[in-house]
C-alpha cells in the first residue's frame, strides 16, 4: 500500500502543463498528520513510537496546545488537560513554549510553561494576544486604547506601549512580526522582537474614517488595511517603506472586520461574506468568485508558500495566487481556524474535533 501511495505522490508531483512553452509545476496539497481531540490521540501510529525518526516527523514536538471542549488548555507536552483556576481564560500561542491565563475582569496575568508550571505572575489588567511563537505578547487595555508589548518574561520590550483610538485588529506572521491597527487609523508595524519598524496615522480629519481590518505578508513586505471613509469601504496597500501602493474601493460597506490575507508577492485575498476577491500588487482584480449564499462574518483567509486557503460555503478551497482551484475539501461548518508552522510549506487546520497538518509539495 505504501508503495502505491509513493508512486501516486511522485506522479502527482511531476504533473506539469505547457503554457506558452513554459512548464509550470502544479503544487500538491496533502494531509500528512492529524490529531483526534475527542480521544486525545494521533491518527498516525508513528507518533506513539519512541523513535528518533518519529520525533523528527511528529508535530507534537512543536505544537504547544489548544483549548479543549470545556475551554481548558490541552497540553501536548504531557498530553493532559490543564485545569487552572475558576474563571480563568487562556491564550495559547500554537507554536509557543507556554501559555497565558487571565480573567475577563482581573488584576493579573499568569504565564505557564508547556507542562503547566508557573513561570511568572504580573499585575496586568489587560487581555493578552500572543504572536504565533509566543515570543511577544500584546496586552490590550480594557478600553482598547492602549497595547503593551511584553516578552516571554513578562517585561515590556521593544516599542513597549502603543496608543490609539480602540484597537480593532492584530495581524501576525511567524518570521516578520506583526501589525497592530486602531480604529482611528493608527498603524504600528512591529518586528518579531517587538521593536517598532514604523508608526503611521491614516486618519483623515476632513472625513469620517474607521479602520477595521489588517493583513501582513509572511515576508513582511506588504501591509493591507481595510477601512471606511465617509460612506464607502476601501482596501489600502502599503509596502515595507510605508509607501501607499494603491487604494481599492469595495462595492459594498462591510460594517465589521473582514478576513483578508496578503501573499509574499503582494496579492491580497479578501474573503467577504458574499464573495472572494484577489487583488494584484497594483490593486487590479485578479479573480472574483461569487458565493452561493451570504455567509457569516467569520471566514478563513490564509496563505502558505504559494497557495491561498479559504472557506467558501461548505468547502475549504486551496487556490493559486491567480485564483485557480488546486484542491477542494468538504467542511461541515466554518468553526475552525488555520495557522502556520515554522516551515513555509506546512500548516494546520483546527476545528472542534481535530487538528490536521497539511504539506505543500
Amino acid at each position: 500500500m505504501a508503495y502505491y501511495l509513493l508512486i501516486s505522490l511522485i506522479i502527482s508531483f511531476t504533473i506539469v502543463y505547457n503554457h506558452k512553452n513554459k512548464f509550470i509545476q502544479v503544487p500538491i496539497v496533502q494531509e500528512i498528520w492529524s490529531w483526534d481531540k475527542r480521544n486525545e490521540r494521533s491518527e498516525y501510529p508513528e507518533d506513539n513510537r519512541d523513535s528518533k525518526k518519529s520525533n523528527q516527523v511528529s508535530p507534537l514536538k512543536n505544537l504547544n496546545g489548544y483549548l479543549s471542549s470545556n475551554n481548558k488548555p490541552f497540553l501536548f507536552k504531557n498530553k493532559s488537560i490543564f485545569q487552572g483556576d475558576d474563571g480563568d481564560l487562556f491564550d495559547i500561542p500554537p507554536l509557543g513554549s507556554g501559555f497565558l491565563a487571565y480573567k475577563k475582569i482581573g488584576d493579573k496575568i499568569i504565564y505557564y510553561s508547556r507542562s503547566g508550571e508557573v513561570l511568572w505572575k504580573k499585575p496586568f489588567q489587560s487581555i493578552p494576544f500572543s504572536s504565533y511563537t509566543g515570543n511577544i505578547h500584546f496586552l490590550v487595555s480594557g478600553d482598547g486604547n492602549q497595547v503593551l508589548v511584553v516578552d516571554m518574561d513578562g517585561n515590556t520590550t521593544g516599542a513597549k506601549q502603543l496608543d490609539g483610538r480602540f484597537v480593532t485588529d492584530i495581524s501576525n506572521s511567524v518570521t516578520s512580526g506583526s501589525v497592530i491597527l486602531f480604529s482611528g487609523g493608527e498603524v504600528y508595524r512591529i518586528d518579531k522582537s517587538g521593536s517598532l519598524i514604523y508608526r503611521i496615522s491614516k486618519s483623515n480629519s476632513k472625513n469620517f474614517t474607521f479602520f477595521k481590518s489588517s493583513g501582513l505578508s509572511e515576508n513582511g513586505k506588504y501591509v493591507s488595511l481595510h477601512f471606511m471613509e465617509n460612506e464607502n469601504d476601501y482596501i489600502k496597500m502599503l509596502d515595507d517603506t510605508k509607501k501607499e501602493l494603491y487604494t481599492y474601493k469595495l462595492d459594498s460597506v462591510y460594517p465589521h472586520k473582514i478576513y483578508l490575507v496578503v501573499s509574499n508577492s503582494g496579492n491580497t485575498l479578501l474573503n467577504l461574506t458574499d464573495k472572494l476577491i484577489i487583488l494584484s500588487p497594483t490593486g487590479s482584480i485578479v479573480k472574483e468568485i461569487k458565493k452561493n449564499k451570504k455567509e457569516d462574518v467569520y471566514q478563513i483567509a490564509f496563505f502558505a508558500k504559494s497557495i491561498f486557503c479559504v472557506s467558501k460555503n461548505d468547502e475549504l478551497l486551496f487556490l493559486s495566487e491567480k485564483g485557480e482551484i488546486i484542491k477542494k475539501k468538504k467542511i461541515q461548518s466554518n468553526m475552525f481556524r488555520i495557522f502556520p508552522s515554522k516551515e513555509e510549506n506546512i500548516f494546520f487546520q483546527e476545528n472542534t474535533s481535530s487538528i490536521v497538518q497539511y504539506k505543500i509539495f
